[in-house]
This record gives structure tokens, C-alpha cells and sequence, in this order.
């Protein structure tokens, strides 16, 4: 979504932008969108900026939508609510789209690049194939595979939960609990 946001900025004049997203909710990816609300970026309010010639862009949307709290830049906000900032990062880039650009947003899957000649053909099962200039594959976090040396059985085991981003990983948790991962995962 940056990368959009960027592109639709500084981009040439007739840019047409298609972006392909399914798996998540494509202004927030998994990261921002998290399934327990208090979750917190692992990163200070004051480096969170979408913008690095804008460094304090984070601070000032904070300021301006949660008046009432104080807002540290050494503090750690939600990562719920970084997902609302890039929302908004993206709405005003759609509400400000300079009238030579455009764009086009499929709710779908690539699942083939092809070149001809200088072009690319991207198909997609759902739609038809963009004839495109550049592809730029942005895909996201990918889903946690097996660990190397434990058994393809223990995947369907009622206590094992290999993706940390569904909501089924912390319900109902109790007991003991051993984590494999690190970062985020974690």
C-alpha cells in the first residue's frame, strides 16, 4: 500500500496503477489489523512515519485524531491503530489523486507473470490479464511453515497453531504454552 501511495505521488503523469490484493485487508495487511486489539508496534511512535521526508507524519495524524491523549514520540501506539493511520495515508491519497493518474484495485490472486515483449501479461483466476509495464511483488507475511524436524502430523494436532495472525491462536488458552518463532511471530 506504501509502495501505491508512493508511486501515485511521485509517479509520471497517465500512471495507472492495478494492485492485487485478497489474503487481508489491503490498507492494513496482517500486521496492522490484528485480532487483539492492544497489540503494540515494535517500533516508536517517532520512526513510524509513512513518509521519510515527512518524519513526523505519524505524530501529527496522533495528535490530531486522539486530541485528548498525549502522544510520545518514545512511546508505543496499537498496532490497530498504526493500521487506521495507513487507512487514512491511503484515503487521502485515493481523495487527492491527481486527475492524469488512476488506478484499479482487484480483490483477487496473481497467479502468473508473463513477458511479451517489453510488456507483462499478470493473470488472475477471478479477472481478466493487466498488460503492465513493471510488476512490483509485494507479498506481504507469508503464512508460518512446519518447522524443519518436527512431523507433518503435528500440524493437525487440536493444540498446535501455525499462524500467530488468526484469532483461533490465542482463544481459549491455557496451561503451558511453548512458542516456535521469532519477531512478530513471537
Amino acid at each position: 500500500m506504501i509502495t501505491a501511495v508512493h508511486l501515485l505521488r511521485i509517479g509520471p503523469a497517465g500512471l495507472h496503477v492495478h494492485i492485487i490484493n485478497k489474503r487481508s485487508v489491503f490498507t492494513k495487511g496482517v500486521a496492522f489489523d490484528p485480532h487483539t486489539p492492544n497489540l503494540l508496534l515494535n517500533v516508536p511512535n517517532c520512526k513510524m512515519s509513512a513518509f521519510a521526508d515527512e518524519p513526523g507524519h505519524f505524530m501529527q495524524w496522533l495528535d490530531e485524531n486522539y486530541p485528548d491523549e498525549r502522544c510520545y514520540g518514545s512511546a508505543f501506539s496499537t498496532r490497530a491503530r498504526y493500521g487506521k493511520y495507513l487507512g487514512d495515508v491511503w484515503k487521502h491519497t485515493i481523495n487527492n489523486l491527481s486527475p492524469d493518474k488512476s488506478i484499479t484495485l482487484y480483490e483477487d490472486n496473481a497467479d502468473d507473470i508473463t513477458q511479451d515483449g517489453s510488456k507483462l501479461l499478470i493473470s488472475m483466476p477471478g479477472n481478466s490479464t493487466i498488460i503492465a509495464d513493471m510488476a512490483i511483488l509485494a507479498t506481504g507475511n507469508a503464512v508460518p511453515r512446519l518447522p524443519k524436524g518436527v512431523p507433518p502430523s503435528f500440524m493437525y494436532d487440536k493444540h498446535y497453531f501455525a499462524n500467530p495472525w488468526k484469532e483461533k491462536c490465542i482463544c481459549n488458552c491455557e496451561g503451558d504454552i511453548f512458542i516456535i518463532g521469532n519477531g512478530l511471530t513471537t
